[in-house]
């Protein structure tokens, strides 16, 4: 599904919900924008499932009155993998050898976000808000791949590649977005944002080849870059879903 169609559907399902409301929030329920409410959000995506707003793990938003409210984003992500395969691509240039490769890596990644939002006029329905806040990006791989060839018994090569990255960015985030609410529970929102902010990167990769056979062809190549600088990014519009309590 295309993203105009997919804007068209969501917009769709929205009017509809919305015109179940009578256009306003019922005045004798409370208002979900007031002093102590919580509310956890969610993403819509393409296909119309939830999933993590705004690529993050939670999403949490607490309201200190019907105007202002903050809200904290955390994305967490690690992992820690190995891998063994034989290959086959070398058959016919060494027919009587057996190709090896192994690799293993880890991958870590931490963003922190948290922002103030004002809104407008938090006794409309749909209501608009406004947000701004820092933001720190921490993101940390280290990757190391080996293909082992072998010679009837005797080691051919071992070819190793080692990757170290380290990247950090930190800034500000503006926001600029629109809630509709269904009840006192529920209310759907669409999202832009723009931010600004300095980044860091570093990385090293080494490949080494070591011959058995041919000890003085041996080779380690170290390869080194970084790059720094101020930035300027438009996001996507998002769309969310919040549950308040």
């Amino acid at each position: 599904m295309s993203f105009l169609r997919f804007n068209i559907l969501f917009l769709s399902v929205i009017s509809f919900a919305y015109s179940q409301t009578n256009n306003a929030v019922d005045s004798s329920s409370t208002s979900p924008l007031s002093d102590g409410s919580w509310a956890i959000q969610f993403k819509i995506t393409e296909n119309l499932t939830l999933s993590s707003f705004n690529g993050v793990n939670i999403s949490l938003k607490r309201h200190f009155s019907a105007n202002s409210a903050v809200r904290l984003s955390v994305t967490l992500y690690g992992n820690s993998d190995k891998s063994e395969d034989e290959l086959n691509d070398s058959v016919e240039q060494y027919p009587d050898t057996d190709t090896f490769a192994n690799g293993e890596g880890k991958n870590f990644y931490l963003n922190v976000n948290p922002q103030y939002l004002f809104y407008l006029h938090p006794q409309n329905n749909p209501s608009i808000y406004f947000g701004l806040g820092p933001f720190f990006d921490y993101r940390y791989i280290d990757k190391n791949d080996t293909r082992l060839q072998y010679s009837a018994d005797t080691l051919y090569s071992t070819e190793t590649y080692t990757t170290d990255l380290k990247e950090y960015s930190i800034g500000i985030t503006a926001i600029v977005g629109i809630e509709i609410f269904i009840n006192d529970y529920l209310s759907f929102h669409s999202e832009y944002s723009s931010s600004g902010y300095y980044g860091y990167r570093d990385q090293i990769t080494i490949s080494k080849r070591d011959y058995s056979r041919i000890e003085q062809n041996d080779r380690i190549n170290t390869r080194k870059s970084s790059q720094d600088g101020f930035y300027f990014n438009g996001n996507k519009v998002l769309f969310g879903l919040s549950v308040y309590f």
